[in-house]
């Protein structure tokens, strides 16, 4: 069995054996603190990883190490390592809470990155350096160089940065070397010179070279480092042409002398060399594991004495490495030595190596160049789990697309992970890998699987917000295959299916007479959940539910349940705003403004600090839905303006709810025609979108706005409309806006519905039954305006009772198979009809009481289009009248 290294050599500085110190070079990296990044360029094999080791040594300067290589492209497995070797470094502080970059943090890396690195470098003891080795294998389309340089920005006095490349300073680092930020050490600094060329070859060979030949080989080197040491092993060899090698490459160089001192080493020690070349990094006993030799630990220690390419990581075990160019030597030579079916036998057995000692990244790499995908496989099952915890789905949907299609689809785990990689980029692809596990899952029998993959299916849905309909497609299937009682593999398995399909429900059947047993079992389950996210999310849908339906007091239970569960510092920052952003809503509808206010500009700092702002445009619409039913139009402005640059790239669902409020703005400002353009748009696009609630909302501010135009008969049917929804959803808070609204218009327009039908133009009469200054918040420039309107729309025909201004059934599209219940004897609201003021007066009244009634009831107090203009006066009849108004 291997043992696993918790510390690994990607972050530990190389061990150094009888170096040579170069103290020329150490003064200038002295000189070099003065700036905030040192940047050592050079050719491979210059020395520069030596001289940071031996500097730092020397120096005693506490450092952090990091070698950098090409699977730190991917930015969350950079900070996933960056936070073992912050551990690691900081042992006074291991409770330093570093967060991972999770999907949430992909549109705001910079700050993102800023946040991360004030809090290491505030937990840093200066003078502190931290070495970032092998710069050059991050691709150069990285967004891993804009970090580095968002990193770079705030790096505070006394920490200090020395990044290690074969290559000059990328071109995102050009700003730092402009403005004098940036120390560089390049190949004419780095390379021997002849006086330490000299010394090297004194402390190699104690008896010494003849001048001449010290300076021939000086000249053929040109002070390159591994050229030396290649060379002193070689030297005894007669017959090196010097003419050739004056004209070849360093890596040319290289290569030449590693085949002619190759050639002299013993067969075991070249078959050991080629078999561990395939290894990355290695322990003495992952070396004799794969090579089957006993001597692995000489050679490995041997080579590492006598400097000859090999570095040695001081861990509690020690891990060796070859240098790169060393190793893609023997790699190559290793190719050309064995059959391909011994090199894939290799390969096969030191991806197993890696595994069991804990280099899953390494392991992936050899199992994919070795073709086993069995290997692969089994390895992405098995740690596919943890890497999406840590944030690492770059690097595992990299190693899924790796696999043969024909063995991905026979593998429904290999979907669901793929699924699960791809649902912050595009939920509808995801859905698709979702829906394919699913019936591979299903067929197979594979319970846990199918369940997983039926409740990610319905997340795909509430991550878009876009349009509900296919749902309707998994509400079924759930259908045919749950049955009551069934035991879910784990408790959160089993809490993750019920509450989706209680979401589901929310969604696609509000009318279903199970859609509170549904609720409350989510409820119970969320009591016992000691999942945070599973929790929250549960929760922010729950309370969604209960506000839509006007249920304020369960609302009130769920808000209390999850703040009882949330303790300071146990909760993600996403996590954190998801329920911020569910607070928010709440306490703006129980009318508690000023708390809402609080919530939301607390919330918008934690975002700003975090780089999380998922939850922004909810947080902001919730800020103007708090001012606008305050009467702040202003800072409702001021929210929307913000909401607004988002606008481009933001779901249809978001749009619909900015226009929405916009209309709500527009209309107390009395700019009814903006009004009129914005709710229409509203209305667009939450139809599409086509879940009850949203749909409901726009159509009573549509009629609203409509009414306030004088197209009362227009105004009427949405408003038929908001409500046939709201009772066919049992929504009380769709029926208590619509109660408000029909009153609004009786009271304040002179206008009512009536079980008959009647044409649009009979509403003129109505209104001119009315003494004018008995309607206050009309001018005379808007009574025009709708005495036109009135004379245009007389000339209609009678609308149908459910019918749009085109004449389709609009509600069928939320359900055909609804029963319109026009003669439902509690609710008449149809086109106007003429009839005299103190009937239309009597009419409103009897209306506001049922809302009122209502209101008190299940303790509704605000809601969306509540205006501070109307709804004084509609206090006051009410009063007037003898009806109580408020929450018991």
């Amino acid at each position: 069995m291997i043992k696993r290294n918790d510390s690994i050599a990607k972050i530990t500085c190389p061990g150094i054996t009888s170096v040579f110190p170069r103290k020329r070079l150490f003064h200038l990296m002295d000189t070099g603190l003065d700036y905030p990044v040192t940047w050592i360029s050079a050719h491979a094999g210059s020395g520069k990883t030596t001289l940071v080791a031996s500097y730092l040594a020397a120096r005693k300067f506490p450092f952090l190490w990091y070698q950098v290589d090409e699977g730190d492209a991917d930015i969350a497995t950079f900070f996933y390592y960056m936070n073992m070797a912050a551990k690691k470094t900081l042992p006074i502080k291991r409770n330093l809470s570093l967060p991972l970059f999770t999907p949430e943090y992909l549109h705001n890396i910079s700050i993102f990155t800023r946040r991360y690195f004030e809090t290491l470098y505030s937990a840093l003891r200066t003078p502190f350096i931290i070495v970032f080795d092998n710069y050059q294998d991050v691709p150069a389309d990285s967004v891993f160089h804009e970090m580095f340089v968002h990193g770079l920005d705030i790096i505070p006095e006394g920490v200090h940065v020395a990044a290690i490349s074969r290559a000059e300073p990328p071109s995102q680092l050009a700003r730092l070397c402009a403005n004098n930020m940036c120390h560089h050490i390049g190949w004419s600094e780095i390379k021997l010179d002849p006086e330490e060329f000299k010394e090297i070859i004194r402390m190699k060979i104690p008896e010494g070279l003849p001048d001449e030949t010290v300076s021939q080989l000086y000249a053929k080197t040109e002070g390159w480092a591994a050229g030396l040491v290649l060379m002193m092993e070689s030297f005894k060899t007669k017959n090196v042409d010097y003419a050739l090698l004056g004209k070849l490459t360093p890596e040319m160089v290289f290569g030449y002398f590693t085949n002619e001192t190759f050639k002299k080493t013993d067969r075991e020690t070249q078959i050991f060399l080629l078999k561990t070349s395939i290894l990355p990094r290695m322990t003495v006993h992952m070396a004799e594991t794969l090579t089957g030799m006993s001597a692995s630990g000489r050679i490995l220690s041997r080579m590492n004495q006598n400097n000859y390419f090999t570095a040695v990581h001081h861990q509690p075990e020690y891990v060796y490495q070859y240098h790169p160019l060393f190793r893609e030597f023997l790699f190559s030579m290793a190719t050309d030595t064995f059959t391909r079916e011994e090199f894939l036998a290799i390969q096969k057995n030191a991806s197993v190596i890696l595994e069991e000692a804990g280099h899953i990244e390494d392991a992936a790499i050899v199992f994919r160049d070795a073709r086993d995908w069995d290997g692969l496989v089994r390895l992405i099952l098995k740690h596919a789990e943890s890497f999406i915890k840590q944030g690492r789905l770059k690097i595992l949907e990299e190693w899924l697309t790796c696999i043969p299609g024909e063995t991905t689809e026979h593998t429904p785990w290999l979907l669901y992970w793929y699924g699960i990689c791809r649902m912050p980029y595009n939920p509808t692809e995801s859905r698709n890998c979702f829906d394919r596990a699913f019936e591979r899952f299903r067929s197979q029998g594979e319970q846990t699987g199918m369940w997983l993959s039926w409740s990610y299916v319905v997340d795909t849905f509430t991550h878009e917000f876009s349009n509900f309909s296919p749902m309707d497609r998994y509400i079924s299937v759930f259908e045919e295959i749950y049955q009551e009682g069934h035991v879910f593999s784990t408790p959160d398995v089993g809490f993750r299916v019920i509450s989706c399909r209680f979401i589901s429900m929310m969604m696609r059947e509000q009318y279903h007479p199970e859609i509170g047993k549904w609720a409350g079992r989510t409820l119970s389950l969320l009591r016992e959940c000691k999942n945070m996210n599973l929790r929250l999310t549960a929760g922010y849908y729950l309370v969604a539910h209960y506000i839509w339906i006007g249920d304020f007091t369960n609302a009130g239970v769920v808000i209390n349940t999850i703040n009882e569960g949330i303790q300071p510092g146990t909760v993600f920052p996403l996590e954190r705003l998801l329920w911020e952003t569910t607070k928010s809503a709440y306490t703006w509808l129980i009318g508690d403004i000023s708390s809402c206010l609080r919530i939301v500009s607390d919330a918008l700092k934690l975002a700003d600090e975090t780089g999380v702002h998922i939850w922004d445009h909810h947080l902001l619409s919730h800020g103007a839905c708090a001012s606008l039913s305050s009467g702040d139009t202003k800072t409702a402005a001021e929210f929307l303006k913000r909401i607004e640059p988002g606008l481009v790239h933001t779901r249809k669902i978001d749009t619909g709810f900015y226009h929405l409020l916009s209309a709500w703005k527009e209309l107390i400002c009395g700019n009814v025609s903006s009004a009129a353009e914005h709710i229409k748009i509203s209305v667009d696009a939450v139809v599409n979108v086509d879940t009850y609630f949203p749909i409901a909302s726009a159509r009573v501010t549509m009629s609203q706005v409509l009414a306030a135009i004088g197209k009362y008969g227009e105004a009427f049917v949405q408003l038929k409309l908001a409500w046939q929804i709201g009772h066919r959803a049992k929504s009380n808070h769709i029926e208590f806006l619509c109660l408000l609204t029909e009153s609004h218009f009786a009271i304040d327009y002179g206008v009512v519905s009536t079980t008959d039908k009647g044409r649009l133009g009979e509403a003129e009469r109505t209104q001119q039954e009315r003494p004018e200054d008995e309607i206050p918040h009309k001018n005379t420039k808007e009574r025009n305006v709708e005495r036109s309107a009135i004379s245009l729309y007389s000339k209609c025909p009678p609308m149908a009772g459910v019918e749009g201004v085109d004449g389709t059934d609009v509600f069928a599209s939320l359900d055909p198979s609804y029963p319109h219940d026009n003669n439902n004897p509690a609710h008449h609201i149809h086109p106007v009809q003429s009839m005299p003021y103190s009937e239309i007066t009597k009419r409103g009244l009897e209306v506001l009481r049922e809302a009122m009634s209502l209101g008190r009831k299940y303790g509704i107090v605000n809601g969306f289009g509540w205006r501070p203009d109307v709804m004084p006066r509609l206090c006051m009849k009410a009063l007037d009248a003898g009806i109580e108004v408020g929450v018991p």
